[in-house]
């Protein structure tokens, strides 16, 4: 073998150990990393390795600027914006998910809350899902006595057409379908809707005329987002179709585009109220904001003035938490 032969064998060589060399680096990379996700893992799973033991778990994932606990500032501001409109009747619950802080305007008042109803309704649907009693492709049938051409288009069918229970509630819940709603209640019993307020506790939700504070209808919204109710991923598919929600500018005009808003809107001519409720997603510092009025009659006049009113509400609490 000649100089240049060896050379050249050398040379290969030297590049063949430096690929092993490679190869092995990073496997041991690799396997630091799997072993330090595992290690982490195991140190958060395990309740002896957190010296906080008594403490709130999440406080290990949630900076502590995020735990914002004085509201009064806010407090201050809504009651002001209230109290300057004073002849539209108002009741409004706000709630840190973080810490729990609240504030309740007018908290016995209870109003109309339309639409709004239509959140129960799909959360005892899904959980008949859930129990295995529905399933998500089971077919309802749409009866004469269904049809309501008051919001959505699901009217619009001929009397017989058949509709997945999927299907009703992303047209109850996305686009506020009275159609879906009557189809869907006609077949929950009395004993559904007792489960229903039995575990969330809420026994006080409507008074004798069906009437809701927005305190009490928060619950509805807690539940969701801590899945108390449904399970995981059914109170998830829950909240994305509210995501989806369609129409109802009231509250979500006071919000950036870009911020998450779970929510259900509703408003009754005859009763003179709008309504809106939901989880406004800001990153690490979610809130609850549920506000229910009743406008002195129903001009366009009022109108405009009672969605404004909607929109000034969620800009201060949404500002406020900026």
């Amino acid at each position: 073998m000649g100089f240049r032969d060896e050379a050249a064998a050398a040379a290969k060589q030297f590049r063949y150990k430096v690929r092993v060399y490679q190869g092995l680096l990073a496997a041991a990379l690799i396997f630091a990393l799997i072993a330090g996700f595992y290690a982490f893992g195991d140190s958060a799973a395990d309740p002896a390795d957190n010296p906080y033991q008594l403490l709130d778990p999440a406080r290990q994932y949630i900076a502590q600027e995020d735990f914002v606990v004085n509201i009064q500032p806010l407090r201050e501001a809504l009651n002001e914006l209230v109290a300057a409109e004073n002849d539209i009747a108002v009741t409004l619950y706000y709630e840190q998910m973080n810490t729990g802080g609240n504030i309740s305007i007018n908290p016995d008042l209870r109003l109309n809350s339309a639409s709004l109803n239509k959140l129960p309704v799909a959360m005892v649907a899904a959980k008949k899902v859930e129990l295995g009693q529905w399933g998500w492709q089971d077919l309802l049938v749409l009866d004469d006595a269904d049809v309501n051409d008051g919001s959505g288009d699901l009217f619009r069918m001929p009397v017989g057409t058949k509709l997945t229970i999927g299907q009703l509630l992303e047209e109850l819940l996305v686009r506020s379908d009275n159609t879906a709603l009557y189809m869907l209640y006609r077949n929950i019993t009395n004993e559904d809707a007792n489960l229903f307020r039995n575990e969330i506790g809420l026994e006080a939700l409507y008074d004798e005329e069906g009437r809701a504070s927005a305190k009490e209808y928060a619950r509805i919204f807690r539940a969701l987002y801590t899945a108390s109710f449904l399970n995981r991923e059914n109170s998830e598919k829950v909240l994305r179709w509210l995501v989806e929600s369609r129409g109802g500018e009231y509250l979500s005009r006071g919000l950036p585009e870009e911020v998450v808003f779970a929510h259900k809107y509703g408003r009754n001519e005859t009763e003179r109220t709008l309504a809106d409720a939901g989880i406004v997603y800001l990153p690490n510092r979610p809130y609850i904001l549920v506000v229910l009025m009743q406008l002195p009659d129903s001009s366009e006049q009022n109108l405009a003035r009672g969605t404004l009113l909607m929109k000034e509400i969620s800009q201060k609490a949404h500002e406020y938490l900026q």
